[in-house]
């Protein structure tokens, strides 16, 4: 790409400046996961998945490993029609570091409201909304040739009904590159903190993610994912290319329990691409996540 270092900053420049400019205009948001259709296909065992943007927001050190810059914007529907979420992202290379901003958007409505009566049986006397807003800036190096670190700073914004609250996130992760065997760690809020108008605070756990991921061909990778935390949880994946231009995924989270299963594609059109998943979760139903973007 001919573009020059000039042209290319100043593109990554200025979709930072419209998606700080989008996050202020949502009165109403909050901290959200990551709205990625790869995320979901892969049964979340993204923590080695090198060269994959969607992996890369999970784990930032994997931004060293991506070959292109992106920009791009998914949109999924959770369940119902009354469940939205909504992202959009952009990476970049500049001075020998990696750059990744992202800015997930959920959205609830039409959330029921009941109030006790007489008789002490619960009454619908309205609905109310939920919407949360993060904004994730990401920041990777490459140590050595074949060892990379990243960091993710997380800003959060939330509002249930009359109720707002801000907080703040961290997270750490490494990637290491042997050939076909690559591993990923990552350490998730390990500074989590947030603060309600009430004066209520909430703080999530601290988790940690251990990601392998071996390519025994060079059209497939398998993956996998151990979770520690409050629980454990194994996730599995693998993506296979089946042509030049496109490449399927397919994943379990939490095998060992509720084995949710995910199933997506990825069409690649001279740098455009269209991601398609399906996810399943179980009395939930089925989540489908479409997405565009521009690898340059």
């Amino acid at each position: 790409m001919m573009f020059g270092v000039t042209r290319s900053n100043y593109l990554f420049g200025g979709i930072v400046c419209c998606i700080i400019f989008l996050s202020s205009q949502i009165v109403a948001s909050s901290y959200v996961d990551a709205a990625f259709a790869e995320y979901t296909s892969l049964g979340q065992a993204t923590t080695a998945a090198q060269g994959n943007v969607a992996a890369a927001f999970s784990n930032p050190a994997l931004l060293s490993t991506l070959k292109k810059s992106f920009i791009g914007s998914q949109s999924s529907s959770r369940y119902d029609s009354d469940i939205s979420i909504h992202n959009i992202y952009a990476t970049q290379h500049i001075k020998g570091l990696d750059l990744g901003l992202h800015v997930p958007v959920k959205q609830i409505s039409n959330i029921s409201e009941t109030e006790a009566n007489n008789s002490d049986e619960g009454v619908e006397i309205g609905s109310l909304s939920d919407i949360q807003i993060e904004l994730q800036l990401s920041v990777s190096k490459c140590l050595t040739e074949h060892v990379s670190v990243g960091m993710s700073l997380k800003g959060e914004a939330h509002k249930l009904a009359n109720e707002t609250a801000k907080g703040i996130g961290l997270d750490l992760g490494l990637a290491t590159d042997f050939n076909s065997v690559n591993v990923g760690a990552r350490i998730e809020n390990i500074v989590s903190k947030k603060i309600w108008s009430t004066g209520e605070e909430e703080s999530l756990p601290t988790l940690y993610h251990l990601g392998v991921s071996y390519s025994p061909f060079e059209t497939i990778m398998l993956l996998s994912d151990i979770v520690l935390g409050e629980t454990k949880t194994l996730n599995l994946a693998a993506i296979t290319q089946l042509t030049k231009n496109l490449s399927i995924q397919s994943g379990v989270a939490d095998v060992l329990d509720t084995k949710k299963w995910g199933l997506g594609l990825d069409l690649d059109l001279s740098g455009f691409h269209i991601t398609y998943s399906m996810s399943s979760a179980h009395v939930l139903g089925a989540n489908h996540t479409l997405g565009v973007s521009l690898a340059y």
